[in-house]
């Protein structure tokens, strides 16, 4: 790993035997000075195959005492959204102590979605697409069906199918909100459960 600042490259071997986070590699550096950087991360497979990346970072010195929250801010959720990466099952769900993980996984992508890491987005160029893409497919592999028709209090059905969706844990009315949130933060309003 060069990090674009002159220092020493850093090395080492990577455990492909961690399945789904066998991407991750935990690096910390630390820039003496701001500016914009241009990191790079180089691959040798066992076969003697290369490969390589960068990617054009902004490093902002803590200097200026009105960014310095701001800064802080934005690390400690970079740092939030690591954790959540690392927690997720290979199933996409992310654990919690209660019986049902689609709540909590929904809240987790959710978390990924407002910034800015989607499903849909390019795996090669967002690290977390994949992680939201198996965290949506966790929820909607806990939906289930139900036939609807008109209420007292209104008709739920908007499309006249008379067929309503609802999660498969047994506190629905704490799920439900989740999960559409979830959902509605996609970018993705075709997607069929």
């Amino acid at each position: 790993m060069q990090y674009g600042d002159g220092s020493a490259a850093d090395s080492g071997a990577v455990d492909g035997s961690t399945g789904r986070r066998q991407y991750y590699i935990a690096i910390a550096h630390t820039y003496v000075a701001g500016g914009p950087k241009v990191a790079r991360l180089t691959v040798t497979d066992a076969n003697g195959r290369v490969g390589w990346r960068e990617v054009q970072i902004y490093v902002q010195p803590l200097t200026d005492p009105s960014l310095e929250m701001l800064v802080r801010r934005n690390a400690a959720i970079q740092d939030g959204l690591r954790w959540l990466y690392l927690q997720q099952g290979g199933n996409g769900a992310f654990p919690y102590w209660q019986e049902s993980y689609v709540s909590p996984t929904a809240a987790a992508v959710a978390a990924f979605e407002m910034r800015g890491h989607f499903g849909t987005n390019d795996p090669v160029q967002d690290i977390y697409a994949e992680t939201v893409q198996a965290g949506l497919e966790y929820i909607f592999s806990n939906l289930t069906t139900e036939a609807i028709s008109a209420q007292p209090y209104g008709n739920p059905d908007s499309n006249g199918d008379g067929v309503g969706i609802h999660s498969t844990a047994s506190a629905k009315a704490y799920e439900h909100g989740l999960i559409m949130y979830a959902i509605a933060l996609s970018r993705s309003p075709n997607v069929l459960a």
